[in-house]
C-alpha cells in the first residue's frame, strides 16, 4: 500500500515536470486557444497543489532513505535530519540542534527551498504578451481611372440602355444616392461612410505646406463634411479584420471651381420636362458625347474622349489643343427653384476639373482612415477633361431626376445638402417650418456651393462605376472576376499586354478592355495594390527563468521520490521511527502483549490504539524518578523541584 502511494505521488510530480517541457512545447500558443485554457487552469491550481505534493512526497523519501541508512549503520548526526525534516524550517533548526554542520542538513535546506520555488514557478510557467508578424497581402479596390469610366459607359450604360433623364435607370442607382446624402452627421465627418467604405480627402483642402520631400501630406480626421472628395468611400477587398493594415491606393475625383456669380432668374425646366416639375436641374451645356450635343461637334466630342483616356489612345496633336473648345473645362450648370410659392431659380455655373490622388490608408482592427495624400505620380492625364465628356452626364440626369416633383413641399435632399451639410437635409413639409422646408443656395458662399456640389457629383459618379459595390458581400474567393491586377493609371496597358493586342487593334473599348468584369458580372473594375499587414497576436510565452526552476523542482522531487522508493524496497526491518510508536519498542512499561518487534509504527498504532499511555514517571517510589512512557496506571505525573534521572 506504501509503495502504491507514492507510485502515486511520483507520478503526480512528473505531471509537473511535464507541464514545464508541455510550457517550451507550446511556447507561443495563441492565448483563445483549448491548449492555453488548460495552461491557465494549471498555472491557477500550481500554487496550491505543487507544495502540498513536494511534502507529501519528500517526508516519505527522506523516511525512506533514513531507514535504509539505518539498516545499514550510520551516524545519528546523519540520521536525525533525515527523520526529522518536515519543512525547510526544520531543516535549519536540525543544524542548530546539533551545534555543528551537517551536509545532509545544508543539502535538506536546499531540497526544501525547492519547494516553495516550484510552487511559484508553476503560477509564473507562461505569461502573455503580443507577437508581431509582418506579410504583404494583395488587396482590390474600385478603379476610378480609365477602365472605371469605360465600364460605366460600356457596361452599365450601354447595358441597360440608359435614355436621357435617367430612363431605363435601374431603381437602386438612385436609392443609394439618397441613402449617402441621408447618412447622419457622424458619418458624413468620419473616415468611412456608413458601409464601412474609406472616404478619399480632397487635395486642396490639404495644407500643402506642409507637404514632405515625397509629396505627402497627413490628413487627420477633420470636423468638416466638405473636406473628403464624396459622401462614398472607396470600396476596397480583402481587408484584414486583424492587426494593423496599410497601403495607397490611386483614385480619381471631379472639383468644381467657385462660381463667378450666383444669380436669380425665371423658371427652369430641364429639357425634355413635359410635366414641368419643379426642383433643381443639374446639366452640362458643353459636354458632348454620343447622348448629349453629339450633333454639336462629333469630332470634338471624340478628341476630349480620347483626353480622358489617355495613353496609349490616339490624342489630339497641338494644333487641336490650342483650340479652348478642346484644352478648356466644361462648366457644370445648377438651377434650382426657390420654393413652390416663389417661381424664382437661383442658376451658377461651376467649371469642373478631374483631379488624381494618392491615398494612404491605414486599418486598425478592421477600423480604416485616410492618413495622407499626395497627388498622384503615375496619372498625368488632362485635368480639363472629366466623366462628363463621355458618360457623366447620365450621372446629372440621375441627380436631376430625384430632384424634382410636381409640386413641392420641401426642397430635394441635394439641395438641402448644397444649403447645410451640418444638418440632415430630410425636412417634413409641414408649412409651420416656413423657409426652413427649403434650400436658399443664393445665401451659401460660393467657394462652399462649390465644395458641396463636388462631393453630390462625385457620389453619382461612384454610383455608375460600381452600382452594386459599397453596400458589402462583395464577391471574395475569386478575384479574378475584377480584371487584372494594375494601378488605375496603367490599366489600358496591362489589358493590352495581356490581350496581346495594340491599341490599334482595339475597334470597342468595352468589349475588349472590359469584357472579362462583364461577363463575370463584377460590382466593378479593380485596380490592385499591396498591403503590408501587422498582426499582433495575443500568445501564451514560456518564461525560461521558472520554466527551468520547475524543471529542476520538479526532476529533484521525482528523483527523491524514485530513489526513497527504490531504497525503501531494500529495507527490511519495520518502520520504527515513528516519534511516538517508536517509544513502544521493548518499552518495560507498557503491558503490551507479546514484543510484535516486527511491526512497522502504523500496524503497531493500529494494535495499540486502545491503550491510554502518559510520559511521565515511571519510577515515582524511588529517591530519583525516571522519565518514559508508561501506562496511565502505572506512571505518575511529574512534579517541579523533583529529581530524575
Amino acid at each position: 500500500m506504501t509503495f502504491l502511494l507514492e507510485g502515486i505521488l511520483v507520478l503526480m510530480s512528473l505531471a509537473f515536470l511535464s507541464l514545464a517541457i508541455l510550457a517550451c512545447h507550446w511556447n507561443n500558443m495563441p492565448s483563445d486557444s483549448d491548449q492555453a485554457a488548460g495552461m491557465e487552469q494549471a498555472m491557477k491550481l500550481g500554487p496550491t497543489l505543487y507544495p502540498i505534493l513536494f511534502a507529501a512526497l519528500v517526508g516519505r523519501s527522506l523516511k525512506g532513505i533514513g531507514r535504509f541508512r539505518a539498516e545499514r549503520g550510520s551516524r545519528i548526526s546523519t540520521l536525525w535530519p533525515l527523520m526529522n525534516n518536515k519543512t525547510m524550517f526544520d531543516a535549519f533548526l536540525s543544524q542548530w540542534y546539533l551545534a555543528r554542520f551537517s551536509a545532509v542538513a545544508s543539502a535538506l535546506v536546499l531540497l526544501w527551498a525547492l519547494s516553495p520555488l516550484g510552487g511559484q514557478a508553476s503560477l509564473r510557467l507562461m505569461y502573455k504578451t503580443n507577437i508581431t508578424a509582418t506579410y504583404e497581402q494583395d488587396l482590390r479596390y474600385m478603379d476610378s481611372g480609365v477602365l472605371g469610366n469605360i465600364y460605366a459607359k460600356y457596361v452599365m450604360l450601354d447595358s441597360n440602355d440608359l435614355g436621357l433623364e435617367a430612363q431605363g435607370l435601374p431603381l437602386t442607382m438612385p436609392a443609394l444616392y439618397q441613402a449617402a446624402l441621408l447618412q447622419s452627421l457622424e458619418y458624413k465627418q468620419g473616415p468611412l461612410d456608413i458601409w464601412g467604405n474609406v472616404k478619399i480627402p480632397r487635395l486642396d483642402m490639404l495644407n500643402q505646406s506642409l507637404a514632405d520631400a515625397d509629396g505627402w501630406i497627413n490628413f487627420t480626421t477633420p470636423n468638416s463634411v466638405e473636406s473628403f472628395s464624396s459622401l462614398l468611400g472607396l470600396p476596397i477587398l480583402n481587408i484584414s479584420r486583424t492587426g494593423v493594415v496599410e497601403f495607397t491606393v490611386e483614385s480619381v475625383y471631379v472639383a468644381l471651381a467657385a462660381p463667378d456669380k450666383v444669380t436669380n432668374g425665371p423658371v427652369k425646366y430641364y429639357p425634355g420636362n413635359i410635366y414641368l416639375y419643379k426642383g433643381m436641374n443639374v446639366t452640362c451645356p458643353t459636354c458632348i458625347n454620343w447622348e448629349h450635343n453629339d450633333f454639336l461637334d462629333p469630332k470634338l466630342g471624340t478628341a476630349r474622349q480620347m483626353l480622358l483616356y489617355g495613353e496609349p489612345f490616339p490624342q489630339p496633336n497641338a494644333a487641336l489643343m490650342a483650340n479652348a473648345s478642346y484644352s478648356s473645362p466644361r462648366s457644370i450648370r445648377f438651377d434650382a427653384h426657390a420654393s413652390d410659392y416663389d417661381l424664382g431659380t437661383v442658376t451658377f455655373f461651376c467649371p469642373v476639373t478631374q483631379h488624381f490622388i494618392e491615398t494612404t490608408i491605414r486599418c486598425t482592427f478592421g477600423a480604416c482612415r485616410a492618413t495622407r495624400a499626395r497627388p498622384s505620380t503615375t496619372d498625368h492625364r488632362n485635368q480639363n477633361v472629366t466623366s462628363f465628356d463621355l458618360w457623366g452626364t447620365f450621372a446629372l440626369d440621375m441627380i436631376t431626376s430625384i430632384s424634382n416633383a410636381k409640386s413641392l413641399q420641401v426642397s430635394s435632399p441635394s439641395e438641402l445638402f448644397m444649403n447645410d451639410t451640418t444638418v440632415s437635409p430630410i425636412r417634413s413639409g409641414k408649412e409651420a417650418f416656413g423657409t426652413e422646408n427649403f434650400a436658399n443656395l443664393s445665401a451659401v458662399e460660393p467657394h462652399l456651393l462649390a465644395e458641396r456640389a463636388s462631393m453630390i457629383l462625385n457620389t453619382a459618379l461612384q454610383i455608375f462605376m460600381a452600382p452594386s459595390g459599397f453596400t458589402g458581400d462583395l464577391p471574395l474567393s475569386n478575384l479574378s472576376i475584377y480584371g487584372l491586377p494594375h494601378i488605375p493609371a496603367d490599366g489600358v496597358n496591362v489589358t493590352l499586354a495581356w490581350l496581346n493586342e495594340s491599341i490599334s487593334d482595339i475597334s470597342d473599348p468595352g468589349d475588349d478592355l472590359v469584357h472579362q468584369q462583364f461577363i463575370a458580372d463584377a460590382p466593378f473594375v479593380a485596380a490592385n495594390t499591396t498591403a503590408t499587414v501587422t498582426e499582433f497576436t495575443e500568445v501564451y510565452r514560456a518564461d525560461p527563468a521558472w520554466v527551468a526552476v520547475l524543471i529542476l523542482s520538479s526532476a529533484v522531487l521525482v528523483i527523491t521520490g524514485i530513489g526513497g522508493m527504490a531504497l525503501g524496497s531494500y529495507v527490511r526491518a519495520p518502520d520504527v521511527f515513528d516519534p511516538l510508536m517508536g517509544l513502544t519498542y521493548n518499552n518495560p512499561h507498557l503491558d503490551v502483549p507479546g514484543h510484535h518487534s516486527t511491526l512497522s509504527a502504523t500496524e503497531r498504532a493500529r494494535l495499540l490504539r486502545q491503550l491510554t499511555v502518559r510520559l511521565g514517571d515511571v519510577q515515582p517510589y524511588s529517591e530519583m524518578g525516571k522519565i518514559s512512557l508508561g501506562q496511565t496506571a502505572e506512571v505518575k505525573r511529574l512534579v517541579r523541584g523533583r529529581l530524575y534521572e
